[in-house]
C-alpha cells in the first residue's frame, strides 16, 4: 500500500519547523521501525512552498491500521494541528506485488 499525504501549510516559512518538530518528537523514526513500514519520508516539493509531501509504504492493510493506534500517529496529528491547513492523501494499492 502506498500513500502520498500532500500537506498544505498555514505558513510556507515555517515548513521546515514542521519538519523538525517530526523528527524531534520521534514520529518519522518511531513510524520508519513499525513492523510493515517500508519507507516513511517528507520531502518539500521545490516548486510548492506551501507544502510538504510524505511517501508511505505498507506492507498490507494489517500494519497501517495497527500505525493509526501508535502515540506517533497521534503525536502527527497533534503537530499537524500547528502547522497544517488541509491534508490529501492519495492510496495506491498494488495487488500481487511480493513482500
Amino acid at each position: 500500500i502506498i500513500l502520498h499525504v500532500s500537506y498544505t501549510l498555514k505558513d510556507p516559512r515555517q515548513r521546515n519547523f514542521f519538519c523538525a518538530a517530526l523528527a524531534e518528537e520521534g514520529v518519522l523514526s518511531a513510524t520508519r521501525g513499525e513492523e510493515g513500514c517500508r519507507e516513511y519520508r517528507l520531502f518539500f516539493p521545490a516548486d510548492r512552498e506551501e507544502e510538504a509531501f510524505l511517501l508511505e509504504i505498507w506492507d498490507d492493510p494489517v500494519s497501517m491500521a495497527a500505525h493509526k493506534a501508535t502515540k506517533q500517529f497521534y503525536r502527527l496529528q497533534e503537530l499537524k494541528t500547528g502547522y497544517v491547513l488541509a491534508t490529501a492523501v492519495k492510496k495506491y494499492e498494488l495487488p500481487g506485488i511480493a513482500h
